[in-house]
């Protein structure tokens, strides 16, 4: 149980680097497009 227990964590703090990664690309995308556009 505890190694399941360890696996789930190191899953769930990749996924939300994952998630954190992604929400960053999508608003410099989003503040990029804004400025370009002026």
């Amino acid at each position: 149980m505890a190694v399941l227990f360890e696996n789930s964590v190191r899953d769930r703090r990749i996924f939300l680097k994952c998630g954190v990664g992604e929400l960053l690309l999508l608003f410099s995308m989003r503040y990029f497009e804004t400025v370009s556009n002026g």
